[in-house]
């Protein structure tokens, strides 16, 4: 975050952490552990499975809260809710965002004043102006579809997971059930960036794909869950950072689920089975 700590949503524990990098210092942001929905002030508030954040350009924080079928955000000390009825659903959009129902949020990013957010289960990119939501991407069908250059409004996603925004920005999205990395552009336009949609052992391959970041120079960074990698794409050549083998021993990795880039240039990633944090 933009205050230098390191924030995390911890989905087996229901809270939201934030982790100061000098001291390796471990503070509960908001959420009591229980597994919940309440809105309320951050020490009484209750998430079930968060999943992903990230800071609006206000600093509000807003929170995937994937079994909720949520959208959460932090401000002025206390947690509300900005997108989903809590009933799992794959709807279009609509006005006020409170009435769409979400299945699995799993991916957020800003990108300027518009929140974009990746429902899994509900197999759509979704865009929240205001209170409007839209679906840029997807409709409710599992498939993966459009070919480079073409609308994305017009395709279809498979399993929508882990969002970055590029330098130019262009919205990054992992398609983890079609074994992809993707991209919109500013135009609207598709484009496939990483994966050939097999899930191989062949380096370029991906398997199952989650967490996705791009740094200042455009760099692409990966979470290959079940591959137990991190890798890196830079000028379209793909290229294994960390892991690829499975354990909890210096250089392996066991699921990474996350990766970000943090403002002092490093990156994290989270380690999902080895219930652990990197830095690189």
């Amino acid at each position: 975050a933009a205050d230098g700590n390191l924030y995390i949503a911890a989905y087996g524990s229901n809270q939201i952490r934030r982790v100061t990098p000098g001291n390796s210092v471990i503070t509960t942001v908001a959420g009591t552990g229980a597994a919940g929905s309440a809105d309320n002030t951050l020490a009484a508030a209750t998430f079930y499975g968060p999943a992903a954040l990230c800071f609006a350009p206000n600093g509000d924080l807003y929170i995937a809260d994937y079994e909720n079928q949520l959208i959460r955000k932090i401000a002025g000390g206390s947690v509300t809710t900005v997108v989903g009825t809590g009933v799992p659903g794959s709807q279009a959009g609509g006005t006020p965002a409170t009435q769409v129902q979400l299945s699995n949020p799993s991916g957020l990013v800003f990108i300027g004043e518009d929140l974009y957010i990746s429902v899994y289960g509900g197999k759509r990119i979704h865009k929240l102006t205001g209170t409007a939501l839209t679906t840029i991407m997807g409709d409710g069908t599992s498939d993966s579809t459009g070919e480079d250059g073409t609308a994305a409004s017009s395709a279809r996603v498979k399993g929508p997971a882990g969002l970055a925004c590029g330098p130019d920005n262009s919205l990054y999205f992992a398609d983890s059930l079609a074994h992809k990395v993707r991209k919109i552009n500013t135009q609207g336009n598709i484009y496939t960036v990483a994966g050939t949609g097999n899930s191989t052992k062949d380096v370029n391959d991906l398997y199952h794909p989650l967490g996705t970041a791009v740094d200042a120079a455009g760099t692409l960074y990966i979470a290959d869950y079940n591959k137990h990698r991190v890798v890196m794409v830079r000028n379209g050549v793909l290229t294994v950072l960390a892991g690829g083998t499975q354990g909890p021993e210096a250089g392996e990795l066991d699921r990474p689920q996350g990766v970000a880039i943090g403002p002092d240039g490093y990156l994290y990633i989270a380690d999902r089975l080895n219930h652990r944090i990197m830095r690189y």
